[in-house]
């Protein structure tokens, strides 16, 4: 079983950009720590997971996976963004926030290879 992430609309223009802190950190400052700016950055990364979930939500239920590697950037704006969005998204009806594990489990593949 294969997991990729998913390109997400971001931003003013809704570029995509493949849902992982990283890369909205390099497409937001450039991949300069700029903690000043965390509010703006974290307000631009929790639309795009609203907006990212929702699409999938209302449409045709594809898991939304995002990537993190729990390092602070652009002070902590990725970290506060995820909290928020985990906060608000896995309490609703038929949603489950899960590891690649639990979500095999779930889909009785436990044990599958090619991860």
């Amino acid at each position: 079983m294969r997991f990729a992430l998913p390109r997400i609309p971001e931003g003013p223009e809704g570029r995509p950009v493949i849902g992982m802190d990283y890369n909205l950190y390099v497409r937001h400052s450039g991949g300069l720590n700029s903690p000043s700016r965390a509010r703006q950055f974290e307000a631009r990364t929790l639309a795009a997971f609203r907006n990212a979930f929702e699409t999938q939500y209302q449409g045709k239920r594809i898991p939304l996976q995002l990537g993190f590697h729990f390092v602070e950037m652009n002070g902590g704006a990725y970290w506060d963004a995820l909290e928020t969005f985990l906060g608000e998204t896995c309490s609703k009806n038929d949603v489950a926030c899960v590891s690649y594990t639990q979500a095999m489990e779930m889909r009785g593949m436990a044990g599958a290879s090619g991860l």
